[in-house]
């Protein structure tokens, strides 16, 4: 029995090729991004009631209970479009934010001169307590800016000032910064559907804010109109009280290279 065993071991070794190599590597990548991604999740619960399914569908078909295989089997196929679209914007997201950890040459998003300007600008909204939203691109947002006025203008701080000053037709909505352009102004945001959010008293910038950054990979930067506080919301995630240096450092770090 050990000599077989030994002889099947020395077998599979023998006829182990660079391609059998590589093929386990991308499944070993593959599993490792679908794991990361459900880290966290909801999507545990979802996935464990899937493997649950799976399991049972093969049981059903080793005891040849065909009625309960047939309608497992149609659950099974219909279920992974509906997954689909419960996640498109998870899923969405999450394929930008691999795409920008791969080996490309990077591009300078922003200069030193362009943040140094978006600073002032965000100084002077919070002084005069006008309320803006400013996505920072890092995968394209070119949906977005569709939805907007295009403006494609050299990132000012008198400019980003007038485009959210409350008497400008294009206050409303959101400006883009793309590289060191003002992409485009009144860009028209997605709210996101959790109760528990809108409960959360934030407001529809804040709202509109984690939902954009939920859906992209992007940067999200909020002046209240009503207390003059800065907020960043990246992953989704919001963080209140930022000071114009952590604001700063913050666009320094993510925005120089990208």
């Amino acid at each position: 029995m050990f000599n077989s065993l030994f002889s099947n071991i020395v077998y599979l070794f023998s006829s182990f090729t660079l391609l059998d190599a590589i093929d386990i590597l991308l499944l070993t990548v593959f599993i490792y991004y679908i794991l990361k991604f459900l880290k966290g999740k909801q999507a545990n619960q979802i996935l464990t009631g899937i493997i649950i399914i799976f399991l049972v569908d093969l049981l059903s078909a080793i005891l040849k209970l065909n009625a309960l295989n047939w309608v497992l089997n149609f659950v099974i196929t219909y279920s992974i479009f509906g997954l689909i679209v419960i996640f498109s914007d998870e899923i969405k997201a999450y394929l930008a934010s691999i795409g920008s950890t791969f080996p490309f040459k990077k591009k300078e998003t922003a200069s030193a001169e362009s943040i140094e300007a978006i600073v002032d600008a965000t100084e002077e909204l919070v002084k005069r307590r006008i309320g803006a939203l400013i996505l920072f691109e890092k995968s394209p947002l070119g949906d977005y800016i569709e939805k907007g006025k295009i403006i494609d203008a050299k990132i000012t701080k008198e400019l980003i000032v007038s485009l959210f000053y409350p008497n400008n037709p294009l206050h409303d909505g959101a400006i883009i910064i793309r590289q060191n352009r003002i992409a485009a102004a009144s860009v028209i945001l997605p709210l996101p559907e959790s109760v528990v959010e809108k409960r959360a008293n934030y407001g529809t910038r804040h709202l509109a804010a984690i939902s954009a950054t939920r859906q992209t990979d992007c940067i999200a930067m909020v002046v209240s109109e009503e207390t003059g506080i800065i907020s960043i919301a990246q992953k989704g995630t919001l963080m209140r009280n930022y000071t114009l240096k952590a604001l700063k450092e913050l666009l320094n770090r993510e925005l120089k290279k990208q």
